[in-house]
């Protein structure tokens, strides 16, 4: 489904409706992927969630099928695009849950509208980046912008390894090589626009408001946002809590998706009342 939203179509979804019997209709979550992904990277997850909850997916801008107009990009125009989103569809109060780059864009989201949040979902992501990375991440958005779709195959054939441990790659060789295959025909440009955009993060003053309810989660071997990264999110937060997810890397929702769900399932109901 497509709606217009801060100026752009997007792409969403929605589940978990009154008529497939969600046992809290009434209660929305919404999922916010992140960089090299779609709406689609919470497919796994989605039928445990959305048995619970009413839940929306959505292609961020820059993304799978919603626009992508030129950039520069920010985590305020993403967090704007939200909570157009979220007006355009009656959406007048969630939790939120995002992987990675959702995680930036759910921190911002707080800076603003915290009044409509139930909850969070941290996903491997972080509150702050150091200026090596923030540099590492420049340099690519150069090389995207200098080499366009050759700079692309570069993404394709050393993302995955970031993504996923050696022991989930070696036994799912397909998703792998569908992973390469669909960021060797991203938009280099939209992905040039997001890693401008993610170079620069430090939102350590507003994530230290934070007053509701959230989970942490991340992967024991998480390279781009390790253990550390989650610990000083959790010691910013009072009272969240943290779960460390053996054996993975950066995108635990592929790697572990019923572990993941659990645990997502458990935070919020106890998180959010009937």
């Amino acid at each position: 489904m497509r709606t217009k939203a801060n100026g752009i179509e997007v792409e969403y979804s929605i589940t978990g409706s009154p008529e497939r019997g969600a046992v809290r209709p009434g209660r929305w979550l919404v999922l916010i992927h992140g960089v090299g992904k779609d709406l689609h990277m919470w497919d796994s997850i989605l039928p445990a969630l959305s048995h619970r909850y009413r839940v929306l997916t959505y292609d961020l801008r820059g993304w799978g099928k919603s626009d992508k107009p030129p950039g520069p990009y920010s985590f305020q125009l993403w967090a704007d695009d939200l909570y157009a989103l979220l007006q355009a569809l009656g959406i007048k109060r969630t939790a939120l849950m995002g992987w990675s780059l959702g995680g930036y864009i759910i921190q911002q989201f707080m800076g603003q509208h915290a009044d409509i949040v139930d909850a969070i979902v941290l996903a491997d992501t972080t509150s702050y980046r150091p200026p090596e990375e923030g540099e590492r991440q420049r340099q690519r958005a150069e090389q995207l912008e200098r080499e366009g779709a050759k700079g692309m195959e570069e993404v394709a054939a050393s993302q995955p390894e970031r993504w996923w441990s050696e022991d989930f790659r070696k036994r799912n060789p397909e998703v792998v090589a569908k992973a390469r295959e669909q960021l060797s025909r991203m938009d280099h440009m939209a992905f040039a626009a997001t890693s401008r955009s993610i170079s620069q993060i430090d939102f350590v003053e507003t994530v230290k408001r934070v007053t509701c309810p959230t989970l942490i989660l991340v992967g024991s071997h998480d390279m781009g946002t390790p253990v550390s990264a989650a610990e000083k999110i959790k010691g910013l937060i009072a009272g969240s809590q943290m779960h460390v997810i053996q054996g993975a890397q950066h995108d635990t929702i592929s790697e572990q998706p019923e572990h993941i769900a659990s645990l997502v399932l458990e935070f919020l109901g106890g998180a959010i009342a009937l």
